[in-house]
């Protein structure tokens, strides 16, 4: 895929460290990853770790959008 869009689902996934992993590898070089998770439910914390854990895999930050009420980026896989 070129473009994978989470929007206010990843916090659902029972395993994140898994479906950031099977995202990256659907993924061609290049491609992109948004994830938005609902700062209602999602701890800045929390979102920063899920975003260590997808550079752990190997995905790199694009940009940091703003999303009205979420917390937001764009991942690449490298």
């Amino acid at each position: 895929f070129d473009f994978v869009n989470a929007f206010w689902m990843v916090h659902e996934t029972p395993d994140t460290r898994k479906f950031l992993e099977h995202v990256y590898a659907v993924l061609k070089p290049g491609g992109r990853l948004l994830i938005a998770e609902p700062r209602m439910h999602v701890s800045k914390n929390d979102f920063e770790d899920m975003i260590e854990t997808a550079k752990e895999i190997g995905f790199d930050i694009y940009e940091r959008p703003g999303i009205l009420l979420s917390f937001a980026v764009v991942l690449s896989k490298g």
